[in-house]
């Protein structure tokens, strides 16, 4: 199993896919928890704290959620042209994508390189490479 730690100290800003799994996220919070992160707005995290399917990091050791359409937005232009790697910060960085599920069990591809999505009644859900469910 690897850590938080060393991804958080190595890069700027990391884009966690932790998916719908309930076990999973209260895994990801109490990890937070546990290296003394605070939500953006200075709160403590805590294991029972709302952890949503796309979850950021930032340098400054702040976490927030990161909405779907947020995370989709960030492909687009490289779904319409591979070879355009312009993303949605205006200086060209990519933040690190990161399938927490595949990071914490200590897997080497943990990256995130393409945006899975099914669709579900007329709607586009993500699955990055698990199984989601839907109410």
């Amino acid at each position: 199993m690897y850590g938080l730690k060393d991804l958080i100290e190595k890069y700027e800003v990391i884009w966690f896919s932790v998916g719908s799994d309930k076990g999973l996220r209260v895994q990801f919070l109490k990890e937070l928890n546990e290296l003394d992160l605070t939500w953006i707005g200075g709160d403590p995290i805590c294991e029972n704290d709302f952890c949503s399917y796309f979850m950021g990091i930032s340098s400054g050791r702040k976490v927030g959620h990161v909405s779907w359409q947020i995370w989709r937005a960030t492909w687009l232009s490289e779904e319409e042209n591979p070879n355009n790697r312009e993303r949605f910060y205006s200086d060209g960085h990519i933040p690190l994508r990161v399938d927490y599920e595949k990071y914490s069990r200590g897997e080497l591809d943990y990256l995130v390189k393409e945006n899975i999505v099914t669709e579900v009644s007329g709607s586009l859900y993500p699955v990055g490479g698990r199984v989601v469910s839907v109410n």
